[in-house]
């Protein structure tokens, strides 16, 4: 379970992803806030980070980085 996930960084990824996926397969779908409306105000606060940190270095090298540790 992702809540298990003892590393932020990585929970946050994961998380984004779920969210990113709800969002490609299920156009025009409110499932993807329905899914980000449970979690806390520090959560949030890195799935925001998380997707800034995408956008400004790209999904790959986010994802090299999140995966080999750097973070």
């Amino acid at each position: 379970m992702i809540n298990d996930v003892l590393n932020p960084q990585l929970r946050a990824w994961n998380r984004l992803n779920i969210i990113f996926n709800i969002k490609e397969l299920l156009k025009n779908n409110p499932m993807s806030v329905e899914y980000a409306s449970q979690f806390k105000k520090n959560d949030l606060i890195e799935l925001g980070r998380m997707a800034i940190r995408v956008t400004k270095n790209g999904y790959e090298n986010t994802r090299r980085e999140i995966i080999r540790g750097n973070q």
